[in-house]
This record gives C-alpha cells, sequence and structure tokens, in this order.
C-alpha cells in the first residue's frame, strides 16, 4: 500500500512538472504592416505609404498597392503598382493619370511572400 501512494505521489509530481513547461511559441510567419494612407493628393495624383511593423521570417517578394472603385480591392478587380523585392521599413508609390476624376476609390497595401500574400485595411479617397 506505501508503495502505491509512493507511486501515485511520483506521477502527480512528474504530471505538475510536465504541465508547468512553456508550450515554444512559433515565430510569426507573415509580415505586420500599417494600412495605407495618403501621402499627398492633388492633380499629379496620389501617393500611397504605407509602415512595416514585422518584415515577418519568410521571404518578400514583392510590395505595393492595390486600388479600386471596390470597397476592398484585391488583385483581380484592381489597378496594381509594385516593386520587385524586399521593401525599407516604409514604403510609398504615386499613382499618375490613371485615376478618373471624382471617383471614389479604396487602397490597400500589400506584401507578397513566398507563400502569400497579406493585404492592409483599405482605405477609401476621392480623386484629384
Amino acid at each position: 500500500m506505501k508503495r502505491q501512494f509512493i507511486f501515485i505521489g511520483l506521477l502527480l509530481v512528474i504530471s505538475l512538472l510536465s504541465a508547468c513547461e512553456q508550450e515554444e511559441l512559433s515565430p510569426r510567419t507573415n509580415p505586420r504592416f500599417s494600412a495605407t494612407s495618403i501621402q499627398s493628393i492633388d492633380e499629379t495624383g496620389v501617393e500611397f505609404i504605407s509602415k512595416i511593423y514585422d518584415f515577418g521570417s519568410e521571404e518578400i517578394i514583392e510590395y505595393g498597392f492595390l486600388y479600386s472603385l471596390n470597397d476592398y480591392p484585391i488583385i483581380e478587380n484592381s489597378e496594381v503598382i509594385s516593386k520587385v523585392g524586399k521593401p525599407e521599413n516604409q514604403f510609398s508609390m504615386k499613382v499618375e493619370n490613371s485615376l478618373a476624376k471624382g471617383q471614389n476609390y479604396y487602397v490597400v497595401a500589400f506584401i507578397q511572400t513566398s507563400t502569400e500574400r497579406v493585404y492592409s485595411e483599405p482605405i477609401g479617397f476621392v480623386s484629384p
């Protein structure tokens, strides 16, 4: 009987010790960046800007902006301006002469990694 209590006590101690081990968090794989903001807007076009907070752990192969008349631009319904490679801590690009005057447009920033495309939240603007 005494052996059974010792055995049960050891099992409880082992289970408590294993329960206290912290699980290792897996690293973030997708980049994190700010919602697009309008850097400037005038008769020549609109300049968009986005700031990167975390590049993530996957290779970045392209970055840029999508703009559209749809309230949530995606690659299938939008115009794209982009650059190849990894951006600096922030990136900006200007759209010139392709916007219809007085139209409501929406824009999102995007970063394409080796496995996925990550989008910012959309913002709206009226073209000059």
